[in-house]
């Protein structure tokens, strides 16, 4: 219905659906499988055991792979070999976070000249917290806490402030959190100096990709 209103409202001439690979009655032209690099296969059972959502096979649908956070020390070639066997010739991109910038949980825009009060406390409610503290970690900054929250969480004032306390207490002169995380935080008070880092994706071969998506849309 979405789709459809954006076609007959908007004039809209191509669609992107996120998470749906296993929407096997929506058509697609170009079917793209994310995989993560640093937990592929989802402790290898399907869902409620584990996290896959089918067996390994379903990527055989797919027109192209893309492995994300595939950094050196991820096992990357090993898992591009195995899927490689699933999608026979099909091509199969790698992918990378790197960090855009830091900015003010309120500035508007990234800072280049920022210097965060260190150690930090970094704190998320994202699919894969692990990557987002290592990140940092890569990045330079020392961290005195980090506390996940589950995904897509609905945060309260409540939760802040006893972080926030759990921080100062742990010696962390400043928070940090995501870009995702952020927008539900502009309303709260945090009682230290609170950041966001910025990240983008850095796809190899990215030009090979671009040529795939505008090949699938101009064909309809």
């Amino acid at each position: 219905a979405a789709g459809l209103w954006a076609i007959e409202r908007l004039k809209t001439n191509a669609l992107v659906l996120d998470d749906g690979f296993q929407h096997l009655q929506l058509a697609r032209d170009l079917n793209i499988l994310a995989i993560d690099a640093t937990n592929p296969w989802g402790g290898g059972q399907l869902l409620p055991a584990g996290r896959l959502r089918e067996s390994p096979g379903g990527a055989s649908r797919a027109d192209c792979g893309i492995i994300t956070r595939a950094e050196p020390d991820s096992g990357v070639q090993a898992l591009k070999v195995k899927l490689q066997q699933l999608l026979s010739e099909r091509p199969i991109f790698t992918s990378h976070m790197q960090s855009k910038g830091v900015r003010e949980l309120r500035a508007p825009r990234l800072d280049s000249a920022i210097e965060i009060p260190q150690p930090v406390a970094a704190f998320c409610g994202v699919g894969n917290p692990a990557s987002f503290f290592e990140h940092l970690l890569k990045s330079g900054l020392a961290l005195a806490q980090t506390h996940t929250f589950p995904d897509h969480y609905h945060y309260q004032q409540s939760d802040i402030t006893q972080f926030a306390e759990a921080a100062r207490r742990a010696g962390a002169a400043s928070l940090i959190t995501t870009a995702k995380d952020a927008v539900k935080l502009s309303d709260f008070e945090f009682g230290l100096p609170c950041y966001v880092l910025e990240i983008e994706i850095s796809i190899d071969e990215e030009a090979r990709l671009r040529d795939l998506i505008r090949t699938a849309i101009s064909s309809n």
